[in-house]
């Protein structure tokens, strides 16, 4: 399979592998009045689109679909195929995303944040404010004021128990779920996350029974992927030195949220934490759990089906 910047299909070809590794390509399709009932099909065969996209291209007066004389595809091993109807147009007869080709581990993260706060070694150098690398730009950073942060992976900062060390994030509108990858010490006091003063009573304390009213009368939440008693929520059960995905969601409010400390930005908790995740959507289990798989080889987790 040649690779190619410009080329008119040959005469005796249906179906067109098209090789996307390097530059853009452009292909331009046969006559329609001379090529009546001709069948030809456009496949990304490396899926490698995204980085260099292929656009298929009429010649002379031909149209396709009697609209456009272009159509520029970029979905990963995705594929267009078309029918000449001999008098002026190429008819569209399918367009496949690429949607059952499954994704490499770890190459896109599953779900779509509005803000995400990443301390892995890949997203934070070790200083400064926090970069949101979420969905929305207009969500801004976040600060963090940390004891020290370990570059080796999977990359985090540690909080000091009961300092002044906190993570707190930028307003965020119509929250309704927040995700945090932590390892909560042995010894541990202060508090897993404050969402005061946006929710009155929006505290989760590490400590059994230390939950805020906000998120115990309608709060959902998940230790890893498995649903749990929301009273169990910040208590010292998770105090074992070990890397979870803690996933707390209730109804939607606004406001910013202090991450593993007081809003008053004192009282932290004895935490490593790497990564922070705030959704609009309320997520599913099965959403729960494509995320957690989406971090498990990075933190030594089973991933779950």
């Amino acid at each position: 399979m040649a690779s190619f910047s410009t080329v008119t299909i040959p005469a005796n070809t249906s179906i067109i592998p098209v090789d996307t590794r390097t530059i853009p390509k452009v292909l331009y399709l046969p006559t329609v009045s001379t090529n009546a009932g001709r069948y030809l099909q456009f496949k990304d065969y490396y899926g490698t689109s995204s980085n260099s996209s292929f656009t298929v291209s009429t010649t002379g007066t031909d149209l396709l679909d009697d609209l456009n004389s272009r159509y520029s595809f970029s979905n990963a091993f995705g594929s267009i195929s078309f029918v000449a109807d001999g008098l002026r147009s190429w008819r569209m007869l399918s367009l496949y995303d690429g949607s059952l080709t499954p994704v490499a581990a770890g190459s896109v993260i599953p779900l779509n944040p509005a803000a995400r706060y990443s301390f892995l070694s890949s997203n934070y150098s070790g200083s400064g404010a926090v970069s949101n690398v979420g969905s929305n730009s207009a969500v801004g950073t976040a600060t963090a004021v940390f004891a020290s942060y370990t570059s080796a992976s999977p990359g985090f900062i540690s909080l000091g128990n009961f300092t002044t060390n906190y993570i707190l994030s930028p307003s965020v509108t119509s929250i309704q779920t927040l995700v945090m990858i932590a390892k909560i010490k042995t010894g541990n006091v202060g508090y897993m996350l404050d969402a005061r003063s946006a929710l009155g009573s929006g505290f989760i304390y590490t400590t059994a029974g230390g939950i805020g009213g906000d998120w115990t009368a309608a709060g959902v939440y998940y230790k890893d992927t498995v649903l749990t008693s929301m009273s169990l929520a910040g208590s010292d059960q998770s105090t074992d030195n070990q890397w979870h995905h803690f996933v707390y969601q209730r109804a939607a409010w606004t406001g910013a949220v202090t991450f593993l400390a007081r809003f008053s930005l004192n009282e932290s908790a004895f935490a490593d934490c790497a990564e922070i995740m705030i959704f609009t959507q309320a997520l599913t289990q099965q959403q729960v759990k494509d995320n957690f798989n989406f971090f498990a080889s990075r933190f030594g987790w089973t991933p779950v089906s």
